[in-house]
Order: structure tokens, then C-alpha cells, then sequence
């Protein structure tokens, strides 16, 4: 710009540079997000020094509002918000914000609790032991007054299968055996017996003796105690007890003629009643 005067009858041209306005902007990023970026603008000119300031508003990136203080006055911003970006208050921040954790959208997933454990025997009905049978000594034959052995052949079981879709396991074991020896006589035991081996005819724990010859009809029935586990677990017992037929076996009870031998004969020997 140039600038004529008149002073003492002599014309005096003077060259006059406008001083541009300086500006002093420290405006970090977390400041410019939470809406608080301040710009501080001072101005130079042949009056004096002028300071203004102005303040970028969130949401309209570009514009400022300015803030115009008297000259040579020194403007202070007002206190930021709380808590500001990077604090240690919260976890998650939005704008200088504290936000609360959203709540998952996905539905809370299921827990797989086992089924209602069985409360007695009874109501394992898909599940049963093995078939126990009779062993009958001699074989189908006897004689009066002398022992017949007879034992059962058994043995615990185990069943796998599903309960309410949970994998389980069922153990059966025998405890009981209930004998009908067709001649009017029973007997409860706790012993399944077994074979006489080469003592024939001599008494065990689970032979009896027949005072009459005849065809008798022998049967059994074998008790299982019972207790089940749910994927591997310990096994739990289960009261009562689940009963299993053993089927039943004809013995024929020979009639005996004294015979007058020489020796005798001695009871290994004898087949189907005869030496």
C-alpha cells in the first residue's frame, strides 16, 4: 500500500505493509473430536494488538465460531469435558464420552445340564441284564436221598445307551437267586453256586435233596442290583432290585433197586441211574 503526505511543503511517499494476522492453533486430535479445538488468532496493526479466538464445533468440520476478546485481553477456554479421550475412567469412549458396554445380541448360550437321575430300579426300562440259565448235576437226572447239585450261570452286565439324549451306563449285578426245586421246597439265596467238580453226589451250598423219585420241573429267578453313571462319571447306586427269569429245567428223580454186587459201585460211575 503507499501512503502520501504532505509535511513541510515536501511530499513524502511511504510504503505501508499490512501485517497479516497471526494464528496459533495447537488443536490435538482428541480436543477436535470431543468438540473443545480452540483457535487462538492475534492481530497486528498501527493501533495496537488484537486477540481473538474461536472454537470448532463437532459435526460441522470447517466452520469456527469466532470469539473476539477486547484488545490486548488474553482469552481462556473453558474447562474440557470429563472424562476426555484416554482417561482411565471408562473403557469404552465415544466423543469424550464414557459409553456403557452394549448388550450382546447374540442369546445367551444354553447349559447342558443332565437329565433327572433315575430314582429306583423300575425305572431303568430300557435297560435290562443278561439272561442267567440253570446248570443241572447230574445232567437231567438223580436219585433219592442223595444231593443234586444244581447252580446258576451269571454274571454282571453292562448296558450303554441315552438318557434324555446324555450318554449313560447301566450296571447290573446279580445279589439274588430265588430256586423253585418243583417239589414243593424253595429256596433264597445270595450265591449264583457252583459245579461239584469230581466230588459227585456230595452236598454244596446250593443242592438239594429229593426224598421221592419223579419227574420234577426246576426253575430260578436271579435279582440284579443296579446303578448307573452319566458320560464316564462314578458310578451311583439305584434302589431296588430288577428281577430276570433263568428259565426253568426238567430232572427226573430215578427209583433205586438194591442190587447184590460183588464191589458195590462206587457213585462216579453211575450214568442215568445204573453203574
Amino acid at each position: 500500500m503507499l501512503k502520501i503526505s504532505a509535511i513541510g511543503g515536501m511530499i513524502i511517499a511511504v510504503v505501508v505493509i499490512p501485517l497479516s494476522p497471526a494464528v496459533a492453533s495447537e488443536c490435538p486430535q482428541s480436543a477436535y473430536s470431543s468438540g473443545q479445538c480452540v483457535t487462538i488468532t492475534t492481530e497486528l496493526d498501527n493501533t495496537g494488538a488484537t486477540v481473538g479466538a474461536s472454537q470448532t464445533s463437532e459435526g460441522a468440520p470447517g466452520h469456527s465460531a469466532p470469539a473476539s476478546s477486547p484488545p490486548s485481553s488474553f482469552w481462556s477456554p473453558p474447562p474440557p469435558r470429563e472424562p476426555i479421550i484416554g482417561s482411565a475412567e471408562c473403557e469404552i469412549k465415544l466423543s469424550g464420552y464414557c459409553r456403557a458396554q452394549s448388550p450382546s445380541k447374540d442369546p445367551p448360550a444354553a447349559v447342558a445340564t443332565p437329565p433327572e437321575p433315575p430314582s429306583q430300579a423300575s425305572d431303568l426300562r430300557n435297560f435290562s441284564p443278561g439272561s442267567p440259565s440253570i446248570v443241572l448235576e447230574p445232567a437231567g437226572w438223580s436219585i433219592p436221598r442223595v444231593p443234586t447239585n444244581m447252580y446258576a450261570l451269571v454274571g454282571e452286565t453292562r448296558e450303554a445307551g441315552e438318557l434324555l439324549g446324555w450318554p449313560i451306563e447301566v450296571l447290573f449285578q446279580p445279589s439274588q437267586y430265588v430256586w423253585n426245586f418243583g417239589d414243593g421246597n424253595t429256596a433264597r439265596l445270595s450265591i449264583a453256586g457252583k459245579s461239584w467238580g469230581g466230588a459227585q453226589f456230595s452236598p454244596t451250598e446250593t443242592s438239594h435233596v429229593y426224598s421221592q423219585p419223579g419227574t420234577y420241573q426246576v426253575s430260578l429267578t436271579v435279582g440284579y442290583v443296579a446303578s448307573y453313571r452319566f458320560d464316564g462319571g462314578a458310578f451311583r447306586s439305584i434302589p431296588g432290585v430288577v428281577w430276570r427269569d433263568a428259565g426253568s429245567q426238567m430232572l427226573a428223580v430215578l427209583r433205586v433197586t438194591s442190587v447184590l454186587v460183588e464191589r458195590g459201585c462206587a457213585p462216579s460211575s453211575l450214568v442215568d441211574g445204573r453203574c
